[in-house]
């Protein structure tokens, strides 16, 4: 049996990275960022988890809101607008749909643990080429920041 190229990539280390830079930036009075853990419905002893219209973060950086997926691949390409893996249809929609509402859109993609950022019109200029995928030296790099402010992501799009 074959098994999935990202069985080992379960995504919490890099989890664990965002959130403490999100805990920084709280912090320093920066910002607020959160995790959005995904709606459930408890039906007797079943969990029946439902589609989240949010993107996997989520908060307010001066003033304006701010939303992004959070993405962690072994491979230096991140598939978008496909069913499986990568910056699915679905989150590219909210993405896109977050972006008209005046939210600050986003996606952070780390690769051998490094962070990189993708912008709207990245995801957008990607999907109007027909290409499949992105890689990875295309996205932004974000600079190291200092102490638990690893990566200051926000400094990229602020």
């Amino acid at each position: 049996m074959r098994r999935r190229s990202n069985a080992t990539n379960t995504g919490k280390g890099t989890e664990s990275l965002i959130q403490t830079i999100c805990d920084e930036y709280e912090r320093q009075g920066i910002a607020l960022i959160k995790k959005v853990d995904p709606p459930v419905r408890i039906a007797g002893k079943r969990i029946i988890f439902l589609a989240n219209p949010f993107l996997d973060y989520t908060g307010c950086v001066k003033g304006r809101r701010i939303d992004f997926e959070a993405k962690s691949t072994q491979k230096h390409r991140l598939p978008i607008n496909r069913p499986k893996g990568g910056v699915t249809e679905k989150q590219f929609t909210n993405l896109r749909k977050w972006h008209r509402a005046g939210s600050i859109v986003f996606v952070l993609w780390e690769h051998q643990n490094e962070l990189r950022l993708l912008t709207i019109e990245d995801l957008a200029g990607v999907v109007a080429r027909g290409e499949k995928s992105i890689i990875w030296d295309a996205a932004k790099q974000i600079k190291k920041g200092n102490g638990f402010l690893i990566y200051d992501f926000l400094k990229e799009i602020l």
